[in-house]
């Protein structure tokens, strides 16, 4: 079954239906035009018969008189096949010969449609019409001949009802063929959809399935695959590059960092301080030199294969056990509020990484005699994590923007730390397929991690 929505944005079902609309309102048209032209056709036929029955019968009234005519009329009467009309009568009104018992009123001379209600027939006829032409053969002696107009009622009955068996038909055929190209697009479009959202979540192994035609689909798809192939080469060499940078600079940093501390124990107490610094200074590259290396690491999706059954609810105790000391020192309250045993497939290290900056970010940012809540819960097929601060908290505008790389608030240039933390942490929930989303604690910020039930 297919999603309403899927039918009314996607621009080639939209189409294929079009296409199907248009052939069954074209197919309707022309049924349209065939009935109408039949019955003109059937009526034409009709006049014909009529006008060479007349022709017949006036040449005999001219070459033999009226008597041959009467006659002839009678005949046919008795013998015809068909439901003809015959009326011969004078000018006052007289009936000499034919199958009505009564003159029609209002009669006029040339074509007309006579209702035959309440008429006795010499030979009884089916319906209440018939078509006649009434013509005067002298002063005297008028002529009305026509048919009944059963057959042709019953021609156009037979013409609705094989219209009728056609345009069921045609709307079957039309929606029945509209449906099997929407569904071999819809399955073409879901199995396209599918595979980028499996990239897209980190898997640049994948590739769009397509047969060896030439079709526009499969075109397509080559021309996508192709195109990920050149965008996997470029990523893989920008990584390359950024660990080859880390890799080379982080060396000399560490051999840096060793002869400054074996300089600060050959030194005088005044240069102690400038030493100390730069000793600091450094740790702060290595620091941002690893986080990038992780980073990278996280988003290849390597990391991946490390992924084993863990507890949320340890995992959180562990994080709050270890950050315990320092939020004391703080005097900050750490308040968990956890559901029952929440088990979760993911990596143990990352995860704790991850959960370790959210809480190191929020000791940091929070004022003394702060509180910190932490709640994991799980509703409806989602499992919610919460790490809740009332400390200075983070602009709206700027939600977005502290999961970049080296992005850090304007209020906090230049103090320790390389904007790198939060950039980590999203790396770690997307490789989890994890929503993280900030909301304002009105004092504080809230950091909300979304787990999918089905990680279990």
């Amino acid at each position: 079954m297919f999603d309403n929505s899927q039918i009314v944005n996607n621009s080639s079902i939209r189409l294929i239906f079009s296409y199907s609309a248009l052939y069954i309102t074209s197919s309707v048209i022309l049924l349209i035009f065939v009935f109408w032209f039949s019955v003109v056709y059937m009526k034409q036929q009709v006049d014909h018969h009529i006008e060479f029955d007349a022709k017949t019968l006036i040449s005999i009234y001219t070459q033999f008189g009226r008597e041959k005519m009467i006659e002839s009329i009678h005949e046919r009467i008795m013998n015809e096949d068909y439901d003809s009309i015959y009326l011969l009568y004078d000018n006052d009104k007289n009936i000499l010969s034919g199958n009505l018992a009564k003159i029609p009123p209002n009669l006029s001379s040339g074509w007309q449609e006579i209702s035959l209600n309440d008429y006795r027939f010499v030979k009884t006829l089916h319906s209440d019409r018939a078509r006649v032409m009434n013509k005067m053969l002298d002063e005297d002696l008028f002529f009305l001949n026509g048919l009944d107009v059963n057959a042709l009622d019953s021609q156009k009955k037979l013409l609705i009802m094989i219209m009728s068996i056609g345009l069921v038909i045609i709307l079957v055929t039309g929606l029945l063929g509209g449906f099997i190209m929407s569904r071999s697009t819809i399955r073409k479009i879901n199995i396209m959809n599918s595979t980028i959202l499996k990239i897209q979540n980190g898997d640049l192994q994948l590739r769009i399935p397509h047969s060896n035609t030439n079709t526009d689909y499969d075109l397509l798809a080559t021309n996508i695959n192709n195109m990920l192939d050149q965008i996997r080469i470029l990523i893989a060499d920008i990584q390359n590059i950024s660990n080859h940078i880390s890799h080379d600079l982080r060396t000399p940093l560490t051999r840096m960092r060793g002869k400054l501390e074996h300089v600060l124990l050959h030194t005088s107490y005044e240069q102690t301080n400038n030493i100390l610094d730069a000793i600091d200074e450094a740790d702060t590259l290595l620091s941002a030199f690893n986080a990038i290396l992780r980073i990278s690491k996280v988003e290849s999706g390597a990391a991946k294969t490390n992924f084993t059954d863990l507890s949320l609810n340890r995992l959180i105790e562990d994080v709050v056990n270890f950050y315990e000391p320092l939020a004391t020192e703080k005097n900050l309250s750490i308040h968990t509020e956890l559901s029952s045993s929440i088990v979760i497939k993911g990596d143990r290290d990352m995860l704790f990484q991850a959960l370790a900056n959210i809480m190191d970010n929020s000791i940091k940012y929070s004022d003394k005699a702060g509180k910190i809540n932490i709640l994991l819960a799980e509703k409806n097929k989602q499992i919610i994590l919460q790490i809740a601060d009332n400390g200075k908290g983070i602009p709206e505008s700027e939600h977005e923007n502290v999961f970049k790389r080296f992005f850090q608030l304007t209020k906090h240039r230049g103090s320790q730390g390389h904007g790198l933390g939060l950039s980590l942490v999203a790396a770690i929930a997307k490789l989890h397929k994890a929503q993280i989303q900030l909301k304002d604690n009105d004092p504080g910020l809230i950091v909300e991690v979304l787990f999918s039930s089905k990680l279990k």
